[in-house]
C-alpha cells in the first residue's frame, strides 16, 4: 500500500481561478456601482418630494405665499441675497419637514448633510458654508408669488440640483465664480457676521431665468414671469441669458458636462411630483418650457 500524497494547486490552476475571480469581479462590481447610483437617485427624489411637499404645506398656511430666498418689494431686479435669506428659507420650510437645515448653524458649526437638503451624491457637502444641492427657480422662490399666480403648477419647475464645486479647477471654476461670488474666506469669519462674505452672492439660492436688466418694460423682466432662453441653447437670441449653467450639469465650459444621474436631471414641479428630465424637455423654447410661471401668454416678440 503506497502512502497518500496532499497534492497543492498547480501554478496553472491557480492562474485558471484568479482568472475566474477576476471576471466574476469586472461582471459584478458595475452592477454594485449601478445599484449605489439608483439608490442616491432614489434618495434625492424622496429629498426632493419632502421639501416640495413642505412648500405646498408652507403656502396653505401663508395665503398661498411661498417661502422666499430673495426680497423683491421694491422696483427693480429682486436681491439682498445673504447667508440669513438662505438660512430662514430652509427653517421656514423645516417647520413641516423637521429633519434640520443645510449650510452652517448660527455658530458656525456645519449642520447634518445628510438630510433632505443633500443629494447623496452631492461632492460638496463637505464644503462648510454650502447651504445644500439644490438650486431653486428664481421666478418661484426669488420674487413674491403665490400659488394662483401659477398657470399650471404641475408644469413649472421649482428647483433641481445645483452644479458642482469641481476640485480641479479649485477658485477657477468653483461655485462661488458660478454664483459671481469670490471663494470663501479661510478661515471663515464666524465670529463676524456683518463680514461681506455673509452678504455675498455666495449665498444666492436661486437660478434667476429673467432679463438682466431691471426695466420693466423688458419681455423677460421678472414679474411677467416668463423665463429668458439659455444662451447655450439660443446663442442668437438676444434675450439670452447664461443663467442655466449654475445646474448641474449644464456648466458646459467645464466637466462634467451631463448630469450626475442617469436620465437626466431630478425636477421638483410646483404641484409637489418630481421627475426626470433632460434639460431640452424643460426649456424647448420661449413659449415652451417649465420654468416660466406665466404659461397662459407668451413673450412679446415670440
Amino acid at each position: 500500500m503506497y502512502p497518500r500524497i496532499n497534492r497543492g494547486f498547480t501554478l496553472i490552476e491557480l492562474l485558471v481561478v484568479i482568472a475566474i475571480v477576476a471576471i466574476i469581479a469586472a461582471i459584478v462590481f458595475p452592477v454594485f456601482a449601478q445599484a449605489r447610483a439608483a439608490a442616491r437617485k432614489t434618495m434625492c427624489m424622496s429629498n426632493f418630494k419632502q421639501i416640495s411637499m413642505a412648500m405646498l404645506m408652507y403656502s396653505g398656511d401663508w395665503d398661498e405665499k411661498f417661502a422666499r430666498t430673495q426680497t423683491s418689494d421694491n422696483p427693480g431686479t429682486p436681491g439682498y441675497i445673504s447667508w440669513w435669506s438662505t438660512a430662514y428659507y430652509e427653517q421656514a420650510l423645516n417647520a413641516y419637514i423637521k429633519d434640520g437645515v443645510g449650510g452652517l448653524n448660527s455658530k458656525g458649526s456645519q449642520t447634518d448633510r445628510s438630510n433632505v437638503w443633500w443629494d447623496p451624491s452631492d461632492p460638496d457637502k463637505s464644503d462648510a458654508p454650502m447651504w445644500g444641492s439644490i438650486r431653486n427657480n428664481g421666478l418661484i422662490t426669488g420674487t413674491t408669488r403665490t400659488l394662483s399666480d401659477l398657470s399650471a403648477p404641475a408644469q413649472t419647475i421649482f428647483f433641481t440640483l445645483h452644479v458642482e464645486r469641481w476640485r480641479d479647477y479649485e477658485c477657477t471654476a468653483p461655485w462661488s465664480q458660478t454664483a459671481g461670488a469670490n471663494c470663501e474666506p479661510s478661515p471663515l469669519p464666524v465670529n463676524n457676521p456683518n463680514d461681506p462674505f455673509w452678504f455675498s452672492d455666495y449665498f444666492d439660492i436661486c437660478l434667476n431665468p429673467w432679463s438682466y436688466t431691471s426695466n420693466p418694460s423688458d419681455t423677460f423682466y421678472w414679474r411677467n414671469g416668463f423665463a429668458a432662453p439659455p444662451c447655450e441653447k439660443f446663442p442668437s437670441d438676444v434675450n439670452c441669458i447664461n443663467e442655466y449653467r449654475s445646474i448641474d450639469g449644464r456648466y458646459w465650459n467645464y466637466p462634467p458636462e451631463h448630469p450626475r444621474y442617469s436620465g437626466g436631471h431630478p425636477f421638483a414641479f410646483m404641484d409637489g411630483h418630481v421627475k426626470i428630465l433632460s434639460f431640452d424637455a424643460s426649456y424647448v423654447s420661449a413659449t415652451n418650457n417649465m420654468w416660466s410661471t406665466n404659461q397662459d401668454s407668451k413673450p412679446a416678440g415670440y
